[in-house]
């Protein structure tokens, strides 16, 4: 682990986790990561680098670092996602707490149709280590990349 990341760099993740690759049009180099990382923020898909540092922190860290983007987009949000940034902060705060873990369990199970629905439910797979659903019949609320992108570009992650 370099800086606290979970890989030296950016071919250490690709090799670690496969799925990247599907994920992801850029190619692996033995950049370090948090260069890697920032070449992609300044590419032609900025996009890329938030899909890299998903991958790329730690479990809990990876959360924290959504849910501070989307808090960021507040007015951008319904009430539910207020809510359910509310339990996704929570849980982070204190994630062995069984109420906070039944919370979160509780709130993954809202169809993962907006940003804060994907939160919680990357929030609840994080804690108990579960395999991800199949959410191939999933219909995101469509959000112009262009309202979200901005604010995730800014949030420091390093």
């Amino acid at each position: 682990m370099a800086n606290g990341l979970r890989f030296k760099t950016a071919r250490d993740l690709f090799v670690a986790c496969p799925a990247v690759a599907r994920d992801m049009r850029a190619l692996p180099t033995e950049q370090r990561s948090i260069e890697f990382c920032r070449d992609l923020l300044a590419g032609p898909i900025p996009e890329e680098a938030i899909t890299f540092c998903a991958y790329l922190l730690p479990d809990r860290a990876a959360v924290w670092w959504a849910h501070e983007c989307l808090g960021h987009l507040s007015e951008l949000l319904d009430k539910t996602d207020q809510e359910l940034l509310a339990l996704v902060r929570d849980w982070v705060s204190e994630p062995d707490s069984p109420r906070h873990r039944a919370a979160v369990s509780e709130a993954a199970a809202t169809p993962p149709a907006t940003p804060g629905a994907w939160i919680a439910l990357a929030a609840e797979w994080r804690d108990n280590g579960l395999a991800l659903p199949d959410l191939s019949s999933a219909q995101p609320r469509q959000r112009p990349c262009s309202d979200i992108l901005p604010p995730m570009q800014s949030m420091p992650v390093f």
